[in-house]
C-alpha cells in the first residue's frame, strides 16, 4: 500500500513538473509572439499588426505575414482594440455596416469550432484528441475528448492518459464531457475554468487467490473533476493551451474509488 501511494505521488508530481514547464515557456513566448487584437463590432475578432491609427480608421496587416497586403478599417467597426503591450483602447462602435459597405472590408469570421491534439497524453500511452464548440461569443464552450491508449497490459501502477487515474492496468479507451467557461472571452491570450466529466475502459490484472493465478480483466469507470487552464491564440486559427484538474473516479468493475488527475498540453486548430 505504502508503494503504491509513493508510485502515485511520483506520477502527480511528475506531471506537475511537466506542466509547470510548459507554462514558463508560454509565458516567455507571449513576449516573443505579441501581437495586436481587434475586437470588431460584429463579434469577430480580428489577430493583426496594426501599423497606424488615425482618428477615423485603423491601418494593419497580418501578424504572422509582415509582407501581407495592408487593410484599412473604419472605427465604427471596430469596439476594442488590445495593443501587445497590453493596452485596450475601447471604441463606441456606429452604425453596423450594410451592403456594399460590408463587402469593402475584410472578413475574419469569429471561429466556433475547436480541434486539438494532447501532446502530453503521448508520454503515458495514450492518443487523445478533442473537439470543442465555442457558444455565447466564445463565453462558453462545451469539449468533447476522445482518447486512445496503446499500451500494453502489464503488472504495476499505470498513468494512463486523459480522465484516468492510478490504477494497475492500461486505458482502452475513454471519452468525456467537458463544460469550459471563458471569464474574459476568447482573446489572445485567455483563461478557462470548469467541470469535466469521463467515462473509460481499461485493461487491468485481476490477482486470484485460490488458483494463484493472474487474470486479464477489462473494466469501466467513471469521473469528474474541477478543471482550469489558459490559451494562447498564436495565430488565427492555430492556438496552445494548457489544463490542469483534479477530481474524483469510480471504478465500477472492482467497486473501488480514487481520486484523479486531468491535464494537458494541446495544439489546435480553429475553423
Amino acid at each position: 500500500m505504502r508503494n503504491s501511494f509513493q508510485h502515485l505521488r511520483t506520477k502527480y508530481l511528475f506531471v506537475a513538473r511537466i506542466l509547470l514547464t510548459f507554462f514558463t515557456w508560454l509565458m516567455l513566448a507571449l513576449g516573443i509572439f505579441a501581437q495586436d487584437t481587434l475586437f470588431m463590432a460584429d463579434g469577430s475578432i480580428r489577430i493583426v499588426k496594426i501599423l497606424q491609427v488615425n482618428p477615423d480608421q485603423i491601418k494593419y496587416t497580418s501578424a504572422t505575414n509582415l509582407d501581407a497586403p495592408t487593410h484599412v478599417v473604419g472605427i465604427d467597426y471596430i469596439s476594442k482594440v488590445v495593443y501587445e503591450n497590453g493596452t485596450v483602447r475601447v471604441y463606441a462602435p456606429g452604425a453596423q455596416p450594410s451592403g456594399a459597405e460590408k463587402e469593402k472590408l475584410p472578413e475574419v469570421n469569429f471561429k466556433k469550432n475547436i480541434v486539438s491534439f494532447n501532446a502530453l497524453d503521448l508520454l503515458f500511452g495514450s492518443i487523445t484528441i478533442s473537439y470543442e464548440r465555442y457558444f455565447n461569443k466564445g463565453y462558453f464552450g462545451i469539449k468533447v475528448p476522445l482518447s486512445v491508449g496503446f499500451l500494453k497490459l502489464k503488472n504495476g501502477y499505470t498513468f494512463a492518459g486523459h480522465g484516468s487515474s492510478f490504477f494497475s492496468g492500461v486505458k482502452i479507451i475513454s471519452s468525456g464531457l467537458d463544460f469550459n467557461f471563458y471569464p474574459f472571452g476568447n482573446e489572445w491570450f485567455s483563461y478557462f475554468a470548469g467541470i469535466s466529466c469521463n467515462y473509460g475502459v481499461h485493461k487491468y490484472n485481476d490477482y486470484e487467490f485460490i488458483g494463484q493465478e493472474i487474470r486479464p480483466r477489462v473494466g469501466y469507470y467513471l469521473g469528474g473533476s474541477l478543471n482550469n487552464g489558459v490559451v494562447f491564440n498564436f495565430h488565427e486559427k492555430f492556438f496552445f493551451s494548457g489544463n490542469l484538474g483534479v477530481g474524483a473516479l469510480r471504478e465500477f468493475t472492482r467497486h473501488s474509488a480514487s481520486s484523479q488527475l486531468i491535464y494537458g498540453v494541446n495544439i489546435g486548430y480553429k475553423f
